[in-house]
Protein backbone atom coordinates (compact mmCIF):
# COMPACT_ATOMS: atom_id res chain seq x y z
CA UNK A 1 0.00 0.00 0.00
CA UNK A 2 1.24 3.55 -0.83
CA UNK A 3 1.49 6.62 1.22
CA UNK A 4 2.68 10.00 1.81
CA UNK A 5 5.53 11.65 3.76
CA UNK A 6 5.25 13.65 6.70
CA UNK A 7 6.79 17.12 4.54
CA UNK A 8 7.39 17.56 0.94
CA UNK A 9 10.17 20.10 1.06
CA UNK A 10 9.71 22.03 -2.21
CA UNK A 11 11.78 24.72 -3.96
CA UNK A 12 10.28 28.46 -3.87
CA UNK A 13 7.83 27.77 -6.76
CA UNK A 14 4.55 30.28 -7.49
CA UNK A 15 2.72 26.87 -8.22
CA UNK A 16 2.23 25.98 -4.23
CA UNK A 17 3.62 29.48 -2.66
CA UNK A 18 0.97 32.25 -3.04
CA UNK A 19 3.99 34.86 -1.32
CA UNK A 20 7.29 35.13 0.10
CA UNK A 21 9.93 32.13 0.12
CA UNK A 22 12.03 29.83 2.47
CA UNK A 23 11.24 30.23 5.86
CA UNK A 24 8.63 33.01 5.30
CA UNK A 25 6.77 31.39 2.46
CA UNK A 26 3.04 31.50 2.30
CA UNK A 27 1.29 28.48 0.86
CA UNK A 28 -1.43 28.75 -1.50
CA UNK A 29 -4.87 27.84 0.09
CA UNK A 30 -5.53 25.45 -2.67
CA UNK A 31 -2.30 23.29 -1.82
CA UNK A 32 -2.76 23.82 1.78
CA UNK A 33 -6.54 21.51 1.28
CA UNK A 34 -4.52 19.78 -0.72
CA UNK A 35 -1.71 18.77 1.97
CA UNK A 36 -4.45 18.59 4.27
CA UNK A 37 -6.37 16.17 2.43
CA UNK A 38 -3.24 13.48 2.30
CA UNK A 39 -1.80 14.62 5.75
CA UNK A 40 1.19 16.08 5.15
CA UNK A 41 2.47 19.93 5.14
CA UNK A 42 4.79 21.67 2.18
CA UNK A 43 7.91 23.40 3.65
CA UNK A 44 9.89 25.34 0.57
CA UNK A 45 13.88 25.60 1.54
CA UNK A 46 15.82 29.16 1.26
CA UNK A 47 16.89 30.30 -1.82
CA UNK A 48 19.94 29.08 -3.21
CA UNK A 49 19.99 26.09 -0.92
CA UNK A 50 23.38 24.07 -1.96
CA UNK A 51 22.05 20.82 0.02
CA UNK A 52 18.52 20.96 -1.28
CA UNK A 53 18.68 22.67 -4.87
CA UNK A 54 18.92 20.42 -7.98
CA UNK A 55 17.62 17.24 -6.65
CA UNK A 56 14.04 17.24 -8.52
CA UNK A 57 15.33 18.89 -11.91
CA UNK A 58 17.97 15.71 -11.86
CA UNK A 59 15.44 13.47 -11.71
CA UNK A 60 13.59 14.91 -14.71
CA UNK A 61 16.66 14.92 -16.54
CA UNK A 62 17.06 11.10 -16.02
CA UNK A 63 14.03 10.56 -16.81
CA UNK A 64 13.96 12.61 -20.39
CA UNK A 65 17.32 11.32 -21.23
CA UNK A 66 16.69 7.67 -20.23
CA UNK A 67 12.59 7.27 -20.68
CA UNK A 68 11.48 9.70 -23.35
CA UNK A 69 14.39 9.21 -25.63
CA UNK A 70 13.42 7.09 -28.66
CA UNK A 71 10.29 6.06 -27.02
CA UNK A 72 6.73 6.65 -29.28
CA UNK A 73 3.36 6.13 -27.74
CA UNK A 74 -0.22 5.48 -29.54
CA UNK A 75 -1.94 6.94 -26.75
CA UNK A 76 -2.19 8.06 -23.07
CA UNK A 77 -3.02 4.75 -21.51
CA UNK A 78 0.24 3.50 -23.51
CA UNK A 79 2.49 5.82 -22.28
CA UNK A 80 1.14 4.89 -18.74
CA UNK A 81 1.50 1.82 -19.13
CA UNK A 82 5.42 1.93 -20.71
CA UNK A 83 6.05 4.36 -17.52
CA UNK A 84 4.88 1.75 -15.40
CA UNK A 85 6.89 -0.87 -16.79
CA UNK A 86 10.09 0.93 -17.17
CA UNK A 87 9.83 2.41 -13.45
CA UNK A 88 8.92 -1.31 -12.00
CA UNK A 89 12.28 -2.04 -14.02
CA UNK A 90 14.48 1.22 -13.08
CA UNK A 91 13.63 0.77 -9.05
CA UNK A 92 15.39 -2.40 -9.15
CA UNK A 93 18.68 -1.29 -10.09
CA UNK A 94 21.10 0.02 -6.99
CA UNK A 95 21.73 3.51 -6.66
CA UNK A 96 24.94 5.28 -5.90
CA UNK A 97 23.42 7.58 -4.10
CA UNK A 98 21.44 5.51 -1.72
CA UNK A 99 23.75 2.64 -1.73
CA UNK A 100 20.67 0.55 -2.29
CA UNK A 101 17.85 -0.16 -4.70
CA UNK A 102 14.70 2.28 -4.82
CA UNK A 103 12.58 -0.99 -4.21
CA UNK A 104 14.74 -1.80 -1.04
CA UNK A 105 14.81 1.50 0.07
CA UNK A 106 11.03 2.02 -0.18
CA UNK A 107 11.02 -1.56 2.10
CA UNK A 108 12.57 0.65 4.91
CA UNK A 109 10.48 3.66 4.68
CA UNK A 110 6.92 2.44 4.18
CA UNK A 111 6.46 1.95 8.20
CA UNK A 112 6.56 5.60 8.38
CA UNK A 113 4.45 6.67 5.80
CA UNK A 114 0.86 8.00 6.30
CA UNK A 115 -1.65 6.37 4.43
CA UNK A 116 -3.60 7.55 1.81
CA UNK A 117 -7.36 8.44 2.05
CA UNK A 118 -9.57 5.66 1.71
CA UNK A 119 -11.75 8.51 -1.15
CA UNK A 120 -10.12 10.71 -2.95
CA UNK A 121 -11.93 13.28 -4.38
CA UNK A 122 -12.19 13.58 -8.11
CA UNK A 123 -9.24 15.85 -10.58
CA UNK A 124 -10.70 18.13 -12.41
CA UNK A 125 -10.05 21.57 -13.90
CA UNK A 126 -12.90 24.33 -13.98
CA UNK A 127 -13.72 26.80 -16.64
CA UNK A 128 -16.55 29.09 -17.35
CA UNK A 129 -17.56 28.87 -21.44
CA UNK A 130 -20.30 30.80 -23.26
CA UNK A 131 -22.09 28.77 -25.58
CA UNK A 132 -21.83 30.22 -29.25
CA UNK A 133 -24.60 31.09 -31.97
CA UNK A 134 -24.11 27.55 -33.46
CA UNK A 135 -24.43 25.73 -29.89
CA UNK A 136 -21.35 24.40 -29.03
CA UNK A 137 -18.63 25.22 -26.16
CA UNK A 138 -15.34 25.69 -26.92
CA UNK A 139 -12.61 23.33 -24.79
CA UNK A 140 -9.15 22.94 -25.67
CA UNK A 141 -9.51 23.18 -29.32
CA UNK A 142 -12.47 20.83 -29.57
CA UNK A 143 -16.10 21.81 -29.26
CA UNK A 144 -18.74 19.98 -27.39
CA UNK A 145 -22.21 20.43 -28.00
CA UNK A 146 -25.43 22.31 -25.40
CA UNK A 147 -28.86 22.39 -25.60
CA UNK A 148 -30.42 25.02 -28.05
CA UNK A 149 -32.16 26.54 -25.61
CA UNK A 150 -28.53 27.56 -24.04
CA UNK A 151 -27.15 29.93 -26.74
CA UNK A 152 -25.38 32.81 -25.60
CA UNK A 153 -25.29 31.89 -21.95
CA UNK A 154 -22.46 30.87 -19.60
CA UNK A 155 -22.20 27.66 -18.52
CA UNK A 156 -19.46 26.09 -15.77
CA UNK A 157 -17.44 23.42 -17.12
CA UNK A 158 -15.15 20.63 -15.41
CA UNK A 159 -13.36 18.98 -16.98
CA UNK A 160 -12.17 15.42 -15.65
CA UNK A 161 -9.78 12.73 -16.93
CA UNK A 162 -12.49 10.61 -19.03
CA UNK A 163 -15.74 13.39 -18.70
CA UNK A 164 -16.60 16.96 -19.73
CA UNK A 165 -19.89 18.18 -17.42
CA UNK A 166 -22.06 21.48 -18.07
CA UNK A 167 -23.59 23.23 -15.42
CA UNK A 168 -26.17 25.97 -15.69
CA UNK A 169 -27.19 27.75 -12.63
CA UNK A 170 -25.63 25.21 -10.38
CA UNK A 171 -27.29 22.20 -12.53
CA UNK A 172 -25.75 19.58 -14.41
CA UNK A 173 -27.39 19.44 -17.80
CA UNK A 174 -24.92 17.61 -19.98
CA UNK A 175 -22.03 15.27 -19.44
CA UNK A 176 -19.61 14.61 -22.39
CA UNK A 177 -16.76 12.05 -23.32
CA UNK A 178 -13.99 14.08 -23.38
CA UNK A 179 -11.85 14.48 -26.47
CA UNK A 180 -8.31 14.14 -24.99
CA UNK A 181 -6.45 12.37 -27.81
CA UNK A 182 -8.24 14.78 -30.56
CA UNK A 183 -7.59 18.11 -31.50
CA UNK A 184 -11.13 20.53 -33.80
CA UNK A 185 -12.88 17.72 -33.13
CA UNK A 186 -17.31 17.57 -32.03
CA UNK A 187 -18.72 15.91 -29.73
CA UNK A 188 -22.63 16.32 -30.24
CA UNK A 189 -25.54 14.62 -28.22
CA UNK A 190 -28.39 13.59 -29.38
CA UNK A 191 -31.56 15.82 -29.03
CA UNK A 192 -29.44 19.19 -28.26
CA UNK A 193 -29.56 20.60 -32.15
CA UNK A 194 -32.89 19.06 -33.48
CA UNK A 195 -31.61 19.45 -37.01
CA UNK A 196 -28.11 19.79 -38.89
CA UNK A 197 -27.73 23.03 -40.10
CA UNK A 198 -27.14 22.30 -43.55
CA UNK A 199 -30.32 20.28 -43.69
CA UNK A 200 -32.04 23.11 -41.91
CA UNK A 201 -30.80 25.60 -44.59
CA UNK A 202 -31.75 23.32 -47.51
CA UNK A 203 -35.03 22.39 -46.42
CA UNK A 204 -35.87 25.97 -45.90
CA UNK A 205 -34.67 26.45 -49.27
CA UNK A 206 -37.06 24.53 -50.73
CA UNK A 207 -39.81 25.46 -48.83
CA UNK A 208 -38.72 28.93 -50.15
CA UNK A 209 -39.00 27.32 -54.18
CA UNK A 210 -42.24 25.41 -53.59
CA UNK A 211 -43.98 29.31 -51.79
CA UNK A 212 -43.13 30.56 -55.80
CA UNK A 213 -43.87 27.82 -57.68
CA UNK A 214 -46.85 27.17 -59.74
CA UNK A 215 -48.14 30.89 -60.56
CA UNK A 216 -46.86 30.86 -63.83
CA UNK A 217 -44.49 29.11 -66.23
CA UNK A 218 -42.07 31.98 -66.43
CA UNK A 219 -41.79 32.38 -62.44
CA UNK A 220 -41.13 28.66 -61.94
CA UNK A 221 -38.17 28.47 -64.84
CA UNK A 222 -36.88 31.77 -63.30
CA UNK A 223 -36.76 30.25 -59.84
CA UNK A 224 -35.35 27.07 -61.17
CA UNK A 225 -32.32 29.24 -63.06
CA UNK A 226 -32.23 32.02 -59.75
CA UNK A 227 -31.78 28.45 -57.76
CA UNK A 228 -28.78 27.06 -60.32
CA UNK A 229 -26.79 30.59 -60.67
CA UNK A 230 -26.54 31.23 -57.26
CA UNK A 231 -23.79 29.25 -54.59
CA UNK A 232 -24.86 27.24 -51.80
CA UNK A 233 -28.69 26.21 -50.92
CA UNK A 234 -29.83 29.63 -52.32
CA UNK A 235 -32.30 30.23 -49.71
CA UNK A 236 -31.57 33.85 -49.39
CA UNK A 237 -32.12 34.88 -53.03
CA UNK A 238 -35.08 32.51 -52.98
CA UNK A 239 -36.42 34.19 -49.97
CA UNK A 240 -35.48 37.81 -51.31
CA UNK A 241 -37.47 36.71 -54.87
CA UNK A 242 -40.50 36.08 -52.72
CA UNK A 243 -40.80 39.09 -50.41
CA UNK A 244 -40.21 41.56 -54.16
CA UNK A 245 -43.50 39.28 -55.19
CA UNK A 246 -45.13 39.73 -52.23
CA UNK A 247 -44.02 43.86 -51.89
CA UNK A 248 -44.63 44.86 -55.28
CA UNK A 249 -47.46 44.69 -57.99
CA UNK A 250 -48.18 41.80 -59.66
CA UNK A 251 -47.82 43.65 -62.92
CA UNK A 252 -44.95 45.17 -62.20
CA UNK A 253 -43.27 42.39 -61.22
CA UNK A 254 -44.05 40.32 -63.75
CA UNK A 255 -43.08 42.66 -66.13
CA UNK A 256 -39.76 43.35 -64.42
CA UNK A 257 -39.55 39.22 -64.48
CA UNK A 258 -39.73 39.19 -68.33
CA UNK A 259 -36.73 41.49 -68.96
CA UNK A 260 -34.56 39.58 -65.85
CA UNK A 261 -35.32 36.26 -67.44
CA UNK A 262 -35.00 37.37 -71.35
CA UNK A 263 -31.57 38.94 -70.29
CA UNK A 264 -30.41 36.14 -67.90
CA UNK A 265 -29.76 38.62 -64.78
CA UNK A 266 -29.92 36.93 -61.34
CA UNK A 267 -29.11 40.10 -59.46
CA UNK A 268 -32.10 41.12 -57.29
CA UNK A 269 -31.00 44.38 -56.41
CA UNK A 270 -31.10 45.48 -60.26
CA UNK A 271 -34.13 42.88 -60.43
CA UNK A 272 -35.80 44.99 -58.09
CA UNK A 273 -34.75 48.44 -59.68
CA UNK A 274 -36.53 47.31 -63.12
CA UNK A 275 -39.93 46.70 -60.79
CA UNK A 276 -39.34 50.10 -59.55
CA UNK A 277 -38.66 51.62 -62.56
CA UNK A 278 -42.49 49.81 -63.81
CA UNK A 279 -43.91 51.18 -60.41
CA UNK A 280 -42.88 54.62 -61.43
CA UNK A 281 -44.26 54.56 -64.70
CA UNK A 282 -47.57 53.01 -64.17
CA UNK A 283 -48.72 54.65 -61.00
CA UNK A 284 -47.00 57.65 -60.21
CA UNK A 285 -47.62 60.72 -63.26
CA UNK A 286 -44.09 62.03 -62.84
CA UNK A 287 -43.13 64.97 -65.16
CA UNK A 288 -40.28 66.70 -65.59
CA UNK A 289 -39.88 70.54 -64.57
Amino acid sequence: MLGSCRRCIIDNTSVVLSAGSGFNAVISPEMLTFARMYGFEFVAHRISDPDRKGKCEKQFFYVETNFLAGRTFKNWNDLNHQAKCWCLKANQKEKRILGMAPDTAFIQEKPYLIPLPEILPPIYEHYQRLVDSKGYVNLDTNRYSAPEKLIGKTLDVYKYPETVRFFYKHQEIVVHPRLSEKRFEYSRLPGHHFKNEKKRVHQGANNMEAALRGHCDLLDQYTAALRKHVRGSGYRSLNRLLNLKRTYPAEAFLCALKKAHQYGLYDLNRFEDLIIKSVAGNYFNLEEE
